[in-house]
């Protein structure tokens, strides 16, 4: 049975939850609150301001290439994916939001090691409540 929520699917109807991807071997990721913006900037008098679209991230320590294959092939075939995700949150509430997930970049998002993917960030861009 899964411990968390986190979501991921084509469609908003065709969601599933992470933990049960690879046949339940898949972990939940450590995901990080989503940000109202992509870029902030400070204005003359010393304002701070937030532009663009959400984003969020997912992290996970450890991947199988099982796991790998189960959430990244399927669903971010190429560099940049459409998909739907329900993730956390800044109140520690779970959302629904269409998003355009990227694939980590060997190296600086994720590394090959002992047999398995470590230090995996998904970034998830441009989201939208759905």
């Amino acid at each position: 049975m899964a411990r968390y929520s986190y979501e991921i699917g084509p469609t908003e109807v065709g969601m599933v939850n992470v933990e049960t991807l690879n046949g339940g071997l898949c972990p939940a990721p450590m995901g990080m609150a989503v940000s109202p913006y992509s870029a902030f900037y400070t204005t003359v008098d010393g304002t701070e301001h937030g532009d663009g679209f959400a984003h969020c991230e997912w992290r996970f320590s450890r991947l199988s290439k099982a796991d790998w294959a189960a959430l990244i092939d399927v669903y971010c075939p190429t560099q940049t994916g459409n998909v739907y995700i329900n993730t956390r949150g800044a109140g520690g509430t779970y959302t629904t939001y269409t998003a355009k997930m990227h694939r980590p970049k060997q190296g600086t998002e994720c590394r090959w090691a002992i047999n398995s993917w470590r230090d995996v960030v998904i970034r998830f861009t441009m989201l939208v409540a759905a």
